[in-house]
C-alpha cells in the first residue's frame, strides 16, 4: 500500500512572503530602486528616519548660510526685490529702518530652530492633503501613517539638495546673488539670474526644478504602489504634480512680499 502524501502546513495569508527591508536598505533604495522602498511601506510605515535625516540636513544648511553668507545680505537682497517691502521702507526714518533690519536678522537667526518645526507641520498637512486627494479622487484607501511615510521618503532628494547647497557655499558664493530658496542651479530661473527685474517669471521658472520634479515623481509613485486599488503611476504623479503647481503659483503670488 502506497504512503499517503504529507499534508502541507497551512499558510498564514498575513505572513510576509519575504523579509522586510532594513532602514539603510529603504533609504538607499529610495534613490536606486524606489519601488522596493514603497512596497516595504505596506509592511511597516515607519517615517521618523527620513524625517530625522531631512531635519539634520536643513539645520546644517541654515547653519552654513549663517556662517558663509550671512542673513543681513539675504535680507537686503529680499528688500531690494520685494516691491511691497520697498514701499514700506521708503516711509521709515533711518532709525526705524535699522530697528526693522535688526529685528529681521534676529528672526532669521532663530530660523535654525523654527524651520525644522515649520517643515514638519507642512509635511503633516501635505500628507493629509494627498491622502484626501487619493482616497476621495482615486479610492486609494491609503492610511494617514502610510501617506506620511510616503511624503518623508519622497522628500529624501531634498537631503541631497541641501548637501549640494552646503558644498556650494563652502566653496564660495557671492552673498548679493544668493537665493536662499533656490541655492543650487537646478532650475530654469538661472536663465534670468537671481537679480533679474522679472521677479514673477523668475519665481515661476524656479518651480521647474530637477529636484522638485524628482520628489513629485517619488511621492506619486509611492501612492500608486501603496494604494489598495490599481492606479497608474503617471496618474498618481500627475495628482501630486497638480498640488505642486498650486504651491508654485502661491509662491509667485507672494513676490511683492518676498521678492
Amino acid at each position: 500500500m502506497s504512503t499517503p502524501p504529507p499534508i502541507a502546513a497551512p499558510v498564514d495569508p498575513k505572513a510576509p512572503s519575504q523579509p522586510g527591508l532594513s532602514e539603510p536598505q529603504r533609504l538607499i533604495n529610495t534613490f536606486i530602486a524606489p519601488r522596493k522602498t514603497f512596497e516595504d511601506l505596506k509592511r511597516n510605515s515607519r517615517w521618523w528616519v527620513p524625517w530625522l535625516l531631512g531635519t539634520l540636513a536643513i539645520v546644517a544648511f541654515l547653519y552654513t548660510v549663517e556662517k558663509k553668507v550671512g542673513y543681513e545680505a539675504i535680507i537686503n537682497s529680499r528688500f531690494a526685490h520685494a516691491s511691497f517691502l520697498q514701499r514700506a521702507v521708503s516711509q521709515m526714518t533711518p532709525e526705524q529702518k535699522q530697528a526693522m533690519m535688526d529685528k529681521q536678522i534676529a528672526g532669521a537667526g532663530s530660523s535654525l530652530y523654527t524651520t525644522p518645526v515649520v517643515n514638519l507641520i507642512i509635511a503633516l498637512i501635505f500628507a493629509a492633503l494627498l491622502m484626501a486627494t487619493f482616497n476621495f479622487g482615486f479610492d486609494a484607501q491609503v492610511k494617514y501613517k502610510n501617506a506620511l511615510a510616503i511624503v518623508f521618503y519622497g522628500f529624501l532628494p531634498k537631503v541631497v539638495f541641501s548637501l549640494l547647497a552646503i558644498v556650494i557655499m563652502v566653496v564660495g558664493v557671492e552673498p548679493e546673488g544668493f537665493d536662499m530658496e533656490n541655492p543650487v542651479a537646478t532650475h530654469l530661473g538661472v536663465l534670468l539670474g537671481y537679480n533679474t527685474d522679472h521677479r514673477y517669471l523668475y519665481r515661476l521658472l524656479t518651480g521647474i526644478d530637477l529636484f522638485s520634479l524628482w520628489w513629485v515623481f517619488l511621492i506619486g509613485l509611492g501612492f500608486a504602489i501603496v494604494s489598495k486599488t490599481k492606479m497608474s503611476t503617471w496618474a498618481a504623479v500627475t495628482a501630486v504634480g497638480a498640488w505642486y503647481v498650486v504651491f508654485t503659483l502661491l509662491r509667485v503670488a507672494l513676490v511683492p512680499f518676498a521678492g
